[in-house]
């Protein structure tokens, strides 16, 4: 206890985004400046059922999303999951029966070194987050710059569900939505084998920008 003690006071944990010393990795001054989101929505006539985007795609929040998935300030990981987990689990959510965050191509995790849609799961409890139940199956080119139409088309086929979630009602976890064709072509892998509803819960969407 005492060296722990002694090391925390020589390298005192520090915020991801301004570096400044803080007991997490996100301190409370750049969390303050998060915008929310829209909060959740209802989907009709699709796959998807429910989104809820937590903050605006601007400023900090923008900043968080970037740093985690770029510049690999995984540190960021467990603060950011903190902030999904209280949204998923407030008294008018939920109950799920399992949350899945949105799986990347096996190419593309080694090249980057972690899935930060796996980073932000790590609040969630372990029972609940399955990680085998959708599988990426086709490595696809990256939605950045491309149209709707062009990210419809590029993710048709990309995902396959397990039966086992069947009948059962899923929390998609990703860090930011777009155009939503990510979430959507998970829902319909899912909905494919008999899950009951899928929705999805992202740390931030809207409003983005080149580059993002």
């Amino acid at each position: 206890m005492a060296l722990s003690e002694a090391l925390s006071w020589l390298y005192p944990s520090r915020c991801g985004l301004c570096d400044l010393a803080s007991p997490s990795g996100l301190c409370k001054t750049c969390r303050s400046e998060f915008l929310p989101g829209p909060g959740w929505s209802l989907r009709q006539a699709q796959a998807l059922d429910e989104v809820q985007v937590l903050f605006d795609h601007l400023g900090r929040a923008r900043q968080a999303v970037l740093a985690l998935k770029f510049h690999r300030i995984t540190s960021l990981g467990r603060p950011l999951s903190d902030l999904l987990a209280s949204a998923a689990f407030a008294p008018t959510r939920g109950p799920w029966d399992a949350v899945i965050p949105v799986p990347i191509h096996w190419r593309r995790q080694w090249s980057r070194g972690f899935n930060q849609s796996m980073l932000l799961a790590s609040a969630f409890p372990k029972s609940l987050v399955k990680t085998d139940w959708l599988v990426r199956i086709r490595h696809t080119r990256a939605q950045v710059g491309l149209t709707l139409e062009e990210r419809t088309q590029n993710l048709i086929g990309a995902f396959v569900a397990t039966p086992a979630a069947r009948r059962k009602r899923i929390l998609l976890l990703d860090d930011v939505l777009t155009s939503g064709s990510t979430a959507e072509e998970c829902a319909k892998a899912l909905k494919a084998v008999g899950a009951d509803l899928v929705s999805v819960l992202t740390l931030t969407g809207g409003q983005l920008r080149r580059g993002d």
